[in-house]
């Protein structure tokens, strides 16, 4: 039998993780809007893709812990990124 989904499922995959700078990000939907926080809450990295697949380059900032919040579907998704 299939596995039934809810139809609001979104899928988010970020990659590699943790990343040297070059960040890959791919949803099942529709990436309307892209933030990166830093451990404070401060933006430090934002965009407007509009689309399934993106790849950003965060190679300026400071090798740190970030969450990463994609808004889908008019859903804010987020993953915790490691930058190294």
């Amino acid at each position: 039998t299939a596995i039934e989904m809810p139809e609001h499922y979104v899928f988010l995959n970020t990659f590699p993780n943790p990343s040297n700078g070059d960040l890959f990000i791919e949803s099942n939907a529709l990436i309307e809007s892209l933030e990166i926080q830093d451990l404070s809450g401060r933006v430090v990295f934002e965009m407007a893709p509009q689309k399934r697949k993106v790849q950003i380059q965060i190679s300026q900032l400071k090798n740190s812990f970030y969450f990463l919040s994609c808004l889908i579907q008019k859903e804010w998704v987020s993953r915790k990124i490691i930058l190294n």
